[in-house]
């Protein structure tokens, strides 16, 4: 099963014709491309606007582990609350 990686800006999706239209550019045409099944996945990067104490202290979510230490951090938060309104 041959499988195609795509990188490109997305003009429309049509979901229910399995079909996703991407922008063309000066030097290349844009494409329309049909799909079985299609991951859409933003790529970023984590702009603090030069506060080093953000960065320093923020939680980020770029990997799952990042997730699932936010998921921690919350529940703990929760809980504290819940034994302080206990106390």
């Amino acid at each position: 099963m041959a499988r195609t990686f795509y990188e490109g800006r997305v003009k429309n999706i049509d979901p229910y014709g399995k079909i996703v239209n991407l922008w063309g550019s000066g030097n290349k045409r844009g494409i329309s491309l049909h799909y079985d099944f299609l991951v859409v996945a933003l790529g970023s990067e984590t702009n603090f606007f030069g506060m080093s104490d953000l960065e320093k202290n923020a939680y980020q979510m770029k990997t799952l582990n990042d997730a699932v230490m936010v998921r921690n951090r919350m529940i703990d938060m929760l809980e504290q609350a819940v034994w302080s309104e206990i106390e």
